[in-house]
């Protein structure tokens, strides 16, 4: 029995036991987004975020705290041009 995609349209062949419903393809099935809701957007800006992550690797590099700050500070002062 061919069975047509809801998804793509594509038509294919279902077999016993394949997870989701009857009129999904395979190919459908492997994108996880169809099926989990988005998440939330972060209350941190882009810069914030980056900010945060250079830190924390820094911190894993063993850089001490107080030239962490440092670096931290220098990129949050605006470029002139």
């Amino acid at each position: 029995m061919i069975k047509t995609c809801r998804h793509c349209g594509d038509s294919f062949k279902p077999y016993p036991g394949k997870p989701g419903y009857i009129d999904e393809c395979p190919r459908c099935l492997v994108d996880p987004s169809r099926y989990l809701p988005p998440l939330p957007k972060a209350k941190v800006s882009k810069r914030e975020a980056l900010t945060l992550r250079v830190q924390e690797v820094l911190r894993q590099y063993g850089v001490p705290e107080p030239e962490i700050k440092k670096y931290v500070d220098s990129l949050r002062k605006p470029r002139r041009k």
